[in-house]
């Protein structure tokens, strides 16, 4: 080998050594300010990180710098500094743009996963139009890979046409869309049940969001039926995780126990649904006596709607004792106070009822935008508002 070109070479891994060892120190010293989780240490995080990005681009190879950005990306991403992780996801999606149009078949999926994660962060800063292109342009991304090679799919590329799928319907889901967002999670979850049945554990929890996503679609559209079959699978799945991985799944276990209860007191069986809400109520008070901060509002809400069923049941006396002790956790609670009113006026006490709708509109000037008030609708008949 010539010497200038065997010089060459040995300075080239001995650079790249280099690197290596100074990204793997700027991941050490990240890992252990994460661990002590010390005031400002995700600032000192973001200062390590932007550091090593300058380094890393001049000194390593493209597909190595986009791998780095992308791990970096999502580092920020799980720690909610969204700005920086789009920043991140962004770089790392242009190179590896130009990378896939000399190589396709190798760096592809690469593009696809690294513009999924930037298009999320879209979402999550409310840049709608570019988050629903970003998952579009990643879907095409999957399924043109699966085209170009003869392999079958793999579980990656499946992996990738779901979640992208599943953030496009829950996309649409709020912004009222519901056709498109109904046949996008229908499609996302065939997907994750196909992936679950080869590993359950892995993927089950995706399988239990896609249906609470598609399950608050039906409720929306009042396809109650159908939101209770997937609410009520939902509930299945967690409660089978909660006794793999004991307490941590709990909080979800109620949250689901509520949903199902919701739809059903909508579908009138009062009975039925009180009895659910008050099993999410015992749990979420065990919860609310660790996490008082965390759970007041779980709660309040299933105890308001716990008052409910007792109201539509007639019993007004219990429904104004279980209401009572909402205010009593939480008096400026304007749909509370709503609910208050409700059976104040079942209980013939018209200007009680007036008094709590005017306080709940006080509270909260949107209420009419947020939820359905009986009373409000009460009142009107009756020329009061």
């Amino acid at each position: 080998m010539d010497e200038n070109k065997h010089l060459s070479v040995n300075l080239a891994g001995t650079t790249t050594l280099s690197i290596g060892n100074y990204l793997a120190e700027c991941r050490y010293r990240v890992g252990k300010l994460q661990k002590k989780k010390e005031q400002g240490w995700l600032q000192e995080c973001e200062k390590i990180y932007s550091e090593a990005a300058e380094q890393a681009r001049k000194r390593l190879c493209p597909a190595k710098f986009a791998k780095f950005l992308y791990e970096v990306g999502a580092f920020f991403h799980d720690n909610h500094v969204i700005e920086k992780a789009s920043e991140m996801y962004a770089e790392s999606t242009a190179i590896y743009k130009k990378l896939t149009e000399n190589h396709p078949e190798s760096y592809m999926s690469h593009t696809a996963l690294s513009l999924g994660g930037w298009a999320l962060t879209q979402f999550e800063l409310e840049w709608y139009d570019l988050a629903e292109k970003g998952y579009k342009d990643a879907l095409k991304l999957y399924c043109k890979l699966e085209e170009i090679t003869s392999l079958p799919p793999s579980m990656d590329s499946q992996l990738g046409i779901a979640r992208n799928m599943s953030n496009l319907g829950y996309l649409h889901k709020i912004q009222c869309k519901y056709e498109l967002a109904e046949s996008e999670l229908s499609e996302s979850l065939k997907i994750y049940r196909f992936l679950a049945n080869t590993n359950p554990n892995k993927f089950l929890p995706a399988v239990a969001t896609n249906l609470y996503d598609l399950g608050r679609v039906y409720m929306d559209i009042f396809q109650y039926n159908k939101a209770e079959e997937c609410l009520s699978e939902t509930l299945e799945i967690d409660r089978m995780l909660e006794e793999r991985i004991l307490d941590a799944h709990i909080g979800k276990v109620a949250m689901d126990v509520y949903n199902v209860a919701f739809v059903r007191y909508y579908m009138g069986w009062f009975d039925r649904a009180e009895q659910e809400f008050n099993e999410a109520i015992d749990i979420f008070r065990q919860l609310h006596e660790q996490y008082p901060i965390q759970y007041l509002g779980g709660l309040c809400d299933t105890l308001n709607m716990s008052a409910l069923c007792r109201l539509r049941q007639g019993d007004t006396g219990q429904a104004l004792a279980i209401i009572n002790e909402v205010l009593e956790l939480m008096p400026d609670g304007a749909n509370y106070n709503d609910t208050k009113g409700e059976i104040l006026l079942a209980m013939d006490d018209t200007q009680g009822a007036l008094e709590l709708w005017k306080l709940a509109l006080e509270l909260d000037p949107e209420i009419l935008e947020k939820t359905h008030s009986v009373l409000y609708d009460e009142l009107s008949k009756k020329g009061l508002v």
